[in-house]
């Protein structure tokens, strides 16, 4: 029982390959760029989150001691 398949050729199937490499090349371009670009969006609301904690921070510190001030006199 010998079967034969028949291997596709680098003539027949080479046009296809480099077009379907070229568009794969193409998509993970655009998905590196857009990585980047999530990337530095994350940092930036990272950063934001930062200083909205430090203002929280500070304002339940001066309110606890605005009320503690006006409690005591």
């Amino acid at each position: 029982m010998n079967q034969h398949v028949q291997q596709p050729t680098l003539d027949t199937g080479e046009p296809r390959i480099v077009e379907r490499l070229a568009e794969l090349r193409a998509e993970w371009s655009e998905g590196q760029r857009r990585m980047e670009a999530l990337d530095t969006e994350r940092a930036k609301t990272r950063d934001t989150l930062l200083r909205i904690a430090g203002a929280i921070q500070v304002l339940e510190e001066l309110s606890g001691t605005a009320v503690g001030e006006a409690g005591g006199q």
